[in-house]
């Protein structure tokens, strides 16, 4: 693996692409798309998801060397160092561009942005709490390119649909972690729960998200297709859930799935 590879590699380039089109979504359900307002929000989502990403590394570099081996800093494709400047590089940059889009939009990504280094810095130590910040920070992406057009209320939805949807995928990747992250005093729902008590866990987060997607439906997204999309997310994933104890292959399907939740937002969600 080369450096250029691993630079990009630090950022999770699929992590930016979904939150690329989460911002098309958010845009498209506010009833503002343009293409100037998505470019601007598009590129401010990018950069702070790959500086949370690249400053995540940089945390959890000791618990990465036993868990996943192969990424930038445990394999030593990149130091420590090297890592370090790429990450306050993607700060600076991203500091820079919250100031093309308005004050609220500005103060909401500030908001989000505190988020993401106190999760990193301390939270994602903590039982819930940090999958409760990391779901919160996900779903503030629609939260912030609603505001960028004054529409925030069009968001409400597709918000706590992407926090309850988010929590349980953070629980699934912190089982994933789950032994390698006890060794250094991590206190996960899954360090603190079990395999056992995580799962029962995971089943009622999708109990509950299937239980929002009707209840949504009734009330204001009034489309078929929008409701059959979650229905049949929320049985894969209610059934993957109970049958397998490969975390790795469960946090993988969670990724995948998101894109057809994000599509039934999208047709339940534009007028």
């Amino acid at each position: 693996m080369n450096k250029f590879k691993a630079f990009i590699l630090l950022t999770r380039p699929l992590n930016s692409l979904i939150a690329i089109f989460v911002v098309f979504v958010a845009l498209r359900i506010a009833g503002c798309f343009t293409f100037s307002d998505f470019f601007i929000a598009s590129l401010a989502v990018v950069l702070l998801s790959s500086f949370a990403n690249s400053m995540n590394d940089l945390m959890d570099y000791k618990v990465d060397k036993a868990a996943h081996p192969k990424r930038p800093l445990p394999s030593g494709t990149l130091n420590s160092k090297e890592a370090a400047v790429f990450t306050i590089v993607l700060f600076i940059l991203t500091l820079v561009v919250s100031f093309a889009v308005n004050r609220n939009s500005r103060i909401i990504f500030f908001v989000i942005l505190v988020l993401v280094i106190s999760y990193n810095l301390y939270f994602k130590r903590i039982a819930f709490l940090g999958n409760l910040i990391v779901s919160i920070i996900l779903g503030g992406a629609f939260i912030f390119a609603g505001s960028i057009c004054d529409n925030v209320k069009a968001e409400i939805i597709p918000f706590f649909f992407a926090l309850l949807y988010n929590l349980a995928r953070e629980l699934v990747k912190d089982a994933e972690d789950s032994e390698k992250e006890a060794e250094y005093g991590y206190r996960t729902l899954p360090v603190v729960l079990g395999i056992n008590g995580t799962k029962a866990i995971l089943t009622f987060y999708n109990a509950v998200i299937l239980l929002y997607a009707v209840i949504v439906y009734f009330l204001a997204y009034r489309s078929t297709i929008y409701l059959a999309i979650i229905t049949v997310v929320s049985v894969i994933t209610l059934a993957a859930s109970a049958l397998s104890r490969n975390f790795t292959f469960l946090s993988l399907l969670y990724k995948i799935l998101m894109i057809p939740v994000l599509i039934a937002i999208w047709i339940g969600g534009v007028r």
